[in-house]
């Protein structure tokens, strides 16, 4: 387990399988998160994340994460805790419904 003061994860932390074959298809999310959990996929394929250290929630367009994937969205404040409309504290889930609204 990461935390502020030992750093970031540096192995890939994220996988996207094929549904049919259980194969993997791309690997990614290195030297990106602290401690990311409760990740939600939306009908469109975007991904949320939360980063339970970082304080943050990341949206990943609706496209296959690949190593080369940034953020589209990243929602509160680097390593700051709060609960202010640009802060969280210690995010551990994020849903997006119908409309796009997370």
């Amino acid at each position: 387990v990461s935390t502020q003061s030992t750093g970031v994860i540096t192995d890939k932390v994220l996988t996207v399988q094929n549904t049919t074959s259980g194969g993997v298809l791309s690997e990614s999310g290195e030297n990106r998160f602290y401690l990311p959990c409760g990740v939600f996929v939306g009908d469109g394929g975007e991904v949320l994340i939360p980063d339970l250290v970082l304080q943050q929630v990341f949206l990943f367009p609706g496209t296959p994460i690949s190593p080369s994937s940034v953020p589209t969205l990243v929602l509160g404040t680097e390593h700051t805790s709060g609960n202010t409309s640009s802060t969280f504290c210690q995010p551990t889930s994020a849903v997006m419904d119908d409309l796009g609204f997370i």
